[in-house]
């Protein structure tokens, strides 16, 4: 395979390329196929935005959010009240939706949530511009959309940085999507960089790798492996230029990361804040990855036609570090699995676009397997789609079939009673992580958070003050020395009904059947 960008250049009457009007060339590219699906899928997200079935890890990133946009030059901690401000959730995304929440006076979470339409626009066109490196069919975009979002497994993974049908639903909004469009991005403007000497491209270039880099750093990782690819398939073609306009853009990002205020990206490398929670991903990798295996055919093809092949490349390079993350006990290298996946399904799609009318009984077979595959995997995997459609009985019972991730529950209501700022306990993980995006903090970190120094005499005193044995002085201690105002007791636990004492009003019930009490300050 020849290393040239593939394009189809309109041509003017007279023959000489690219001299058709460019409102033109809009209208013909707002016309085709993946265009109105991708008008399509805007929409459908703008039903997700409403319902908001965001999992879990939203709720972080919507508490950044708040955090900024009540001060945005000091925005504390993220979790805890008094702790430092630094953490890598204060991110250029975050700190422009806290302006927008300063701005328009929408909630953090409102804000986060409502831009996720504008974030599939900004995924769906850096796709489209990743995908002509390949082919330009009207089809090809389309049908390469439909084999990434499917071609994963039986069962996939809601995880932030995952391109599937099963996760983006539920994670639209979060960091790892915006940096995962950028990274799309980069790879299209790089490869054209490579081909053609424009300089300006490098200043995009530079820009989408600051954005990266501070926003999701391992998505940062997966787009440095891209880059590697890319560079390989091109590299007898680089001119001295070229390498000098990398080396510059280089040094730019570089600098702006080094001298971002909010945090250090170089103090997170090797956290096992970080590092921890990615063991899971090795599980079943054949139940959760298998059917990417029919990428094999065209990864062969492709490597038999250009040993140079920066799809074959980038899958590679990609699948090497997750073994040798697996293998070393470096879980993180897990994530990337993502430009690995993306490198083989967009094989997969160009080999389909290629064959689709090859007779040849192999390829027919393979075919025939493939759409299969896809067209099961979305049955069976895309029940997060749903959400975007208004809640009824029979939406919920085709959920319960297919699958669905489980929506988390709601705490807007304490913003009826709490204040800005207020100190709650609970001992529910899952509350903890929720109500600090509504402005509130919690005594002991619902995420593991580095920068709390005293997170192992906060989660003693927890359990303490939960423990039906724990006397009410000692409780009052605990409430003392956090400056706790609220408990929140949750009736999935068995300590829900636990005495909290006399200092302990019960307020309200939530919706679920939370029981929140004001606790009563001390005079002293």
């Amino acid at each position: 395979m020849s290393p040239v960008i593939a394009r189809n250049r309109p041509t003017s009457s007279e023959g000489v390329p690219g001299n058709r009007p460019m409102r033109h060339r809009w209208y013909r590219r707002l016309r085709s196929p993946y265009f109105l699906v991708a008008a399509v899928l805007v929409v459908c997200t703008i039903g997700l935005a409403v319902r908001r079935p965001w999992g879990i890890d939203f709720w972080v990133h919507a508490t950044a959010v708040e955090r900024l946009s009540t001060n945005l030059l000091a925005p504390g901690g993220l979790q805890i009240a008094g702790t430092v401000g630094d953490s890598s959730y204060y991110s250029p995304y975050t700190v422009l939706l806290a302006v927008i929440s300063q701005t328009t006076g929408l909630s953090a979470v409102a804000v986060l949530s409502l831009v996720s339409p504008l974030i599939v626009a900004l995924f769906c066109y850096a796709f489209w511009r990743f995908c002509r490196l390949f082919r330009t069919g009207a089809w090809f975009t389309v049908m390469a959309l439909g084999v990434v979002l499917t071609l994963w497994g039986v069962r996939m993974w809601a995880w932030s940085g995952f391109l599937s049908v099963f996760s983006l639903p539920v994670t639209l909004p979060l960091p790892s999507t915006v940096a995962s469009a950028f990274m799309l991005l980069l790879w299209a403007l790089l490869a054209e960089a490579l081909a053609r000497s424009r300089w300006s491209l490098w200043g995009w270039i530079t820009l989408a790798a600051t954005a990266i880099v501070l926003t999701h750093q391992l998505t940062a990782v997966n787009t440095a492996i891209g880059c590697v690819a890319i560079l390989v398939w091109r590299w007898h073609h680089i001119r001295r230029s070229q390498f000098v306009a990398g080396l510059v853009s280089a040094a730019v990002v570089i600098g702006a990361v080094a001298t971002w205020p909010y945090y250090s990206v170089w103090e997170l490398l090797g956290s096992p804040a970080i590092d921890s929670p990615q063991q899971t991903l090795y599980t079943a990798p054949l139940w959760y990855q298998g059917l990417v295996l029919l990428a094999i055919p065209a990864l062969w093809s492709r490597w038999r036609a250009d040993r140079r092949d920066v799809l074959v490349l980038m899958t590679a390079i990609a699948m090497t570090v997750v073994v040798l993350g697996g293998v070393t006990g470096n879980y993180t290298y897990v994530r990337m699995l993502a430009p690995a996946m993306l490198a083989a399904q967009i094989a997969v799609a160009v080999t389909l676009h290629q064959r689709w009318r090859d007779r040849a009984l192999g390829w027919r077979v393979w075919r025939n397997a493939t759409v299969v595959a896809c067209l099961g995997s979305l049955l069976v995997n895309g029940g997060n789609v749903l959400y975007a459609l208004p809640p009824a009985v029979p939406v919920e019972q085709i959920q319960a079939k297919v699958g669905r991730n489980p929506v988390p529950p709601d705490y807007s209501w304490l913003s009826g009673y709490l204040s800005r700022g207020d100190v709650v306990i609970t001992n529910d993980t899952t509350a903890r992580r929720i109500i600090t995006a509504y402005g509130f903090y919690t005594v002991m970190p619902g995420w593991e958070d580095p920068v709390v120094p005293e997170t192992s005499a906060r989660v003693a005193d927890v359990a303490l003050f939960f423990n039906p044995d724990t006397d009410a002085a000692t409780k009052a201690r605990v409430t003392a020395t956090w400056s706790v105002s609220w408990v929140l007791l949750v009736p999935d636990h068995e300590n829900a009904t636990t005495g909290l004492g006399p200092s302990a009003t019960l307020v309200t019930v939530g919706p679920d059947g939370q029981r929140l009490y004001a606790v009563q300050k001390s005079s002293d």
